[in-house]
């Protein structure tokens, strides 16, 4: 459960998940030229707060990507319901999104 203790257990998802989408990289010379940016969806939960997710998330994204908020290669979106939360990390976010 996120509720009870958001950032141990964001903590060690969003560790996980962004060294597994490091190592997954087949041209490891563009992921310095990478762009990322964080993308916060909260629905049905007012404990959690964005800047704690942020903050969180943004301690695990290797130093040399640079942020770019308009259109960045790679979007870590969190997505929070009630006391679940989902972590993803998607390729070309805003270009294929519908809304």
């Amino acid at each position: 459960m996120f509720q009870n203790c958001p950032r141990k257990s964001m903590s060690k998802s969003s560790k996980k998940l962004i060294i597994a989408h490091a190592a997954s990289l087949t041209n490891l010379e563009d992921l310095p030229k990478s762009t990322v940016a964080i993308v916060i969806e909260i629905r049905n939960n007012q404990t959690i707060k964005k800047e704690d997710i942020l903050r969180t998330v943004a301690d695990f994204i290797p130093s040399h990507c640079k942020v770019q908020l308009t259109n960045p290669d790679f979007v870590i979106l969190v997505s929070v319901f009630k006391s679940m939360c989902g972590l993803s990390i998607i390729p070309d976010y805003y270009r294929h999104r519908k809304y």
